[in-house]
């Protein structure tokens, strides 16, 4: 039997990681999400820049994986307090989002508009958040079941949900696995990262150098294979079924190049507390700008900035990219503050009110 979780301590490499993986979403929007994949004929006319858009694509998608891999390498404690920190750093968001775009005059008010930003989570808009928090609710099921199992144990389920999940989620979506965009895929996620998290011998297997060549490597092969479709078949990749497996987070190849990117890191000896302090804010990045009223700027900018010459474009879009980083860091900053002032004391008031008069209190398990 495992031991109980242990409370998170914000190791910096894992908060580097954190930061990384937050970039790759950005990247990942800023090319696909923007330009999809090289049509035919650009593949043709700039073979060499085609390749270079379908591998950034490749090294990119690891992103989300990365993120829940972390989570499940500390383990998620369920709290009330927490989703409601959560929930309200969301909410923070739709509602500021919405009242900014107003004042700027590219949004109308509107009343019902304006009272559905109170609620923050739309599955139809945004897919993580609401998935994300579904993986908090379950979490303490998954967590008492890996701690009555032992490492042999633990292994021998992680093999046996995965050869179901690539055969009756990836292959054929039989499993509602959604190419990964669903609560079974990050259950499994979760599980793979609390293996590494309670059995960390697992991870001084590997040379540090190995797992970067193995998340080089692999993403490398997947993204020339797929050119190599497009470019001898004259079929559009876009059209190929097989561009949507390339895209999957349940795809097999893009976990194992997840893991790997997660391995190399967790090696690193690192602590820094200007890392945390950013780190502390990364998810705000990605509801910012991933928020659907704000995401049409983000990939509209970028397409525009594409009528500069190729290396002019480059160095704008990785400018952009950081503004739009640095940017969501620092108006977090006063989401927090707002949150540890105000609100945080406010519920911590309620809470005591509440025991007071003696009303039962909503106690969830870890």
């Amino acid at each position: 039997m495992n031991t109980p979780l242990r409370r998170p301590v914000r190791a910096s490499n894992f908060e580097l990681l954190r930061l990384l993986a937050m970039l790759l979403v950005l990247i990942l929007h800023a090319n696909y999400l923007t330009f999809h994949f090289p049509t035919f004929e650009a593949l043709h006319d700039q073979p060499l820049g085609s390749l270079g858009r379908i591998w950034s694509e490749s090294l990119a998608i690891v992103g989300v994986n990365v993120f829940v891999l972390i989570s499940g390498y500390f383990g998620i404690r369920l709290r009330i307090k927490g989703m409601v920190s959560l929930l309200f750093q969301a909410a923070f968001y739709t509602i500021g989002i919405y009242l900014t775009l107003v004042a700027l005059d590219l949004e109308p008010f509107q009343s019902k508009a304006f009272l559905r930003t109170f609620y923050p989570l739309d599955r139809s808009k945004e897919w993580f958040l609401p998935t994300y928090l579904s993986l908090m609710i379950f979490a303490p099921l998954l967590n008492s079941f890996i701690q009555k199992q032992n490492k042999q144990m633990h292994r021998n389920y992680l093999i046996f949900f995965y050869i179901l999940s690539t055969l009756f989620g990836f292959l054929s979506d039989q499993l509602g696995v959604q190419n990964g965009y669903s609560l079974i895929s990050f259950c499994g996620i979760y599980l793979l990262g609390r293996y590494f998290g309670l059995y960390p011998e697992e991870i001084n297997r590997y040379k540090t150098t190995t797992l970067i060549g193995i998340y080089l490597g692999i993403s490398f092969a997947q993204s020339l294979a797929l050119f190599a479709y497009g470019y001898i078949s004259g079929l559009s990749i876009e059209a190929n079924a097989l561009t949507g497996k390339f895209l999957s987070y349940a795809s097999p190849l893009n976990i194992l190049t997840a893991v790997a990117l997660f391995l190399a890191f967790s090696r690193l000896k690192l602590q820094s507390r200007a890392i945390n302090w950013i780190a502390s804010s990364t998810f705000a990045v990605y509801l910012i700008h991933c928020n659907g009223r704000l995401i049409g700027y983000y990939t509209g900018y970028i397409h525009g900035l594409s009528e500069h010459p190729v290396g002019v474009f480059l160095g704008m879009v990785a400018v952009f990219i950081l503004l739009v980083f640095a940017g969501s860091i620092l108006i977090d900053k006063v989401r927090l503050l707002l949150w540890e002032w105000i609100f945080s004391p406010l519920y911590d008031r309620l809470r005591s009110s509440w025991e007071k008069r003696g009303w039962p209190l909503l106690r969830l398990p870890e």
